[in-house]
C-alpha cells in the first residue's frame, strides 16, 4: 500500500483510515539504493513516512549476523515465493494513520491503521484474544524461542529487517507493528530472528520503516 506523497487523501471507506486523514509527510515511495529523503531526526519518528523497495521477495534464507541488506537478501517476486513478498516499509506513525504522533502519549491502542477496511493491525503484549499477536501464534500452534518457525506455513512472516535511508538485517530480523505505543516516541511490534519471536515486543523508535501485516477485524 503506496501513501501517495503529497497529501493526497484516502478514502476511509476502503482502507483503516479516519475519513479526514490524509498523508502529511515527507514520504518517499520509489526504488531506489539509498533514500535520502528518509528524516531520522526527532521529527522523523512524528511524521508518517513509507518506502516502497520495489516487487521485492525475501529469499527465505535466515541469517544469524543479522547484517542483510535488499542487495543480498532478496530477489525477484515469482509465483513461488509470494509468501515472502518484502511490501513496504513504514514508520509507526504511518502504520497507524497519524499525521503527527507528537503529542501520542497513552499506551492505549490506537484504533485507526493504513490496513484495508475490515482489517487492523494485531495487538501487541500480553493480550491473547483474537486479534493478537498472541492469539494468532498460538492459533498456529507455535511456540517462541527457536522452535517457532515462524517464516514457514502456516504464518510465513517475513524477515524483512528495516529501513531508514538504507535496508539493515534482511534475513536476520523483521518485525510487524502494533497500534500500542510506549507513550513517549516508542512503540510495540512483534519482533522475530533467528532465534525465534516476541509478541510483545518494544521497539523504543518510532521512526523506524518497519513491516505491517493486517489481521480481520
Amino acid at each position: 500500500f503506496d501513501i501517495v506523497n503529497g497529501g493526497a487523501a484516502i478514502d476511509s471507506t476502503n482502507t483503516d483510515v479516519p475519513s479526514n486523514w490524509a498523508d502529511a509527510g515527507n514520504l518517499a515511495n520509489t526504488h531506489a539504493a539509498n533514500d535520502t529523503t528518509w528524516d531520522t531526526t526527532t521529527a522523523g519518528k512524528t511524521i508518517p513516512q513509507s518506502y516502497n523497495p520495489g516487487d521485492l521477495c525475501w529469499n527465505g534464507t535466515i541469517r544469524s549476523d543479522e547484517n542483510g541488506t535488499l542487495a543480498n537478501s532478496t530477489v525477484a517476486c515469482s509465483q513461488s515465493n509470494t509468501h515472502y513478498h518484502m511490501g513496504n516499509y513504514y514508520n509507526w506513525t504511518a502504520a497507524v494513520a497519524m499525521a503527527d504522533s507528537s503529542s501520542y502519549t497513552t499506551t492505549t491502542d490506537v484504533n485507526q491503521s493504513i490496513c484495508p477496511a475490515g482489517w487492523t493491525l494485531p495487538k501487541s503484549g500480553s493480550n491473547t484474544s483474537s486479534g493478537s499477536f498472541a492469539y494468532l501464534v498460538n492459533q498456529a500452534n507455535l511456540a517462541s524461542g527457536t522452535s517457532g518457525n515462524v517464516h514457514q506455513s502456516p504464518t510465513y512472516f517475513v524477515y524483512s529487517g528495516d529501513w531508514s535511508g538504507s535496508s539493515n538485517g534482511v534475513g536476520g530480523y523483521g518485525g510487524y507493528w502494533s497500534p500500542v505505543s510506549d507513550g513517549s516516541l516508542g512503540a510495540y511490534d512483534l519482533g522475530f530472528n533467528h532465534e525465534g519471536f516476541l509478541v510483545a515486543n518494544f521497539n523504543d523508535d518510532r521512526g523506524r520503516g518497519g513491516s505491517a501485516r493486517c489481521l480481520a477485524k
